[in-house]
């Protein structure tokens, strides 16, 4: 029996809601993103949807090929929101369950002011200039002031798209083919049911069923290829710059 540890959020359903349907013994775990890495190294679980720093920063992990949650410019979910604009932020308050968002909000604001900015960035509950929110959480939350898309702002910066999360597993998994069959069922059955699920997760998240299709369709995409690849190692290198420089 696989265990696959989920995510909770709308993004991931085009993904997870159907693997059920392509193996006989199945246990889906949801896990938020921070806890993914921990999950997978204590063996609980053999398979994790896992935000895309944690498996760069671990070489014990493998990724399934072709499988991931993608944007192309804006993602409507991972949000810097704040009450000043961003030339003028002194402080951010980073996201406890995203470690992506955190180490990419740290890139894009060194990439956007130099080696020179002084930004305070903080992971305690205080009040900030600004403030790093993700998910269906970004999803409902109306916008602050000034709100910025990181998954937009990395596209301004590098043309390239950004994955957030990949499935991955332990390298000595014993049966690499059949997972990666599974996993990509699962996928192509979630995009044929893009209306149904936009339905249930409208109703679970008190939004619109036309606003959700919008969002796993015009936002988000589920296919990694040539492109997607070299955004990962371009962002892979730009999180070793980020660890050297602390």
């Amino acid at each position: 029996m696989f265990k696959f540890a989920v995510l909770p959020y709308c993004n991931a359903a085009p993904l997870v809601y159907f693997i059920s349907d392509f193996y006989h013994s199945v246990s889906l775990v949801k896990k938020y993103p921070s806890e993914m890495l921990d999950t997978l190294r204590t063996g609980t679980i053999d398979v994790a949807l896992m935000p895309i720093v944690d498996f760069l920063l671990d070489d014990s992990l493998r990724m399934v090929p072709g499988l991931g949650i993608c944007a192309k410019g804006s993602v409507e979910s991972v949000l810097l929101q704040s009450r000043k604009p961003l030339e003028n932020i002194k402080s951010i308050r980073l996201f406890p369950e995203s470690r992506t968002s955190n180490l990419l909000i740290k890139i894009l604001i060194s990439q956007y002011f130099g080696d020179n900015h002084n930004i305070y960035f903080t992971a305690e509950n205080v009040e900030t200039d600004a403030y790093i929110i993700i998910g269906d959480k970004a999803v409902k939350q109306s916008n602050s002031k000034y709100s910025y898309d990181l998954s937009e702002m990395w596209y301004e910066q590098t043309s390239l798209p950004f994955v957030f999360a990949v499935w991955v597993y332990k390298e000595k998994c014993s049966d690499e083919g059949m997972l990666e069959s599974i996993l990509k069922s699962a996928r192509y059955k979630g995009i044929l049911n893009i209306q149904f699920l936009s339905r249930i997760y409208a109703e679970k998240l008190q939004l619109s069923s036309s606003y959700i299709e919008h969002y796993l369709t015009d936002c988000l995409y589920y296919e990694i290829g040539t492109q997607e690849i070299e955004s990962i190692k371009k962002f892979s290198e730009l999180i070793t710059k980020i660890i050297i420089m602390k």
